[in-house]
């Protein structure tokens, strides 16, 4: 039998890299004019453990393993702002 624990989530806000090799924070409307996907990287800290019957248990310690690239729209640049810097950001106010 195998028992996952998931622990420590990170998630890092969406970026992208210039050509000069620097970070630059990503928009979602940036996203759709550049045609890239607005995304960043979603790790979790994973504990595996074996159970055999009549045996020890064995525990396997997974750390920042990759599970993905979601990102939803409002979820980290664009949370809380004001209707007025959301149009300065050629965000539209009304999207979920």
């Amino acid at each position: 039998r195998y028992l996952l624990k998931f622990e420590q989530i990170y998630l890092s806000k969406p970026t992208h890299w210039e050509r000069d090799g620097a970070p630059s924070p990503m928009m979602p409307n940036e996203a759709r004019l550049r045609n890239l996907t607005y995304s960043a990287p979603l790790y979790v800290d994973i504990t595996k453990t074996v159970v055999k019957e009549g045996e020890e248990q064995i525990q396997i310690k997974h750390q920042k393993t990759f599970i993905g690239k979601p990102i939803m729209l409002r979820s980290t640049y664009l949370n809380g702002m004001s209707d007025r810097d959301l149009c300065e950001l050629n965000e539209c106010p009304l999207d979920p």
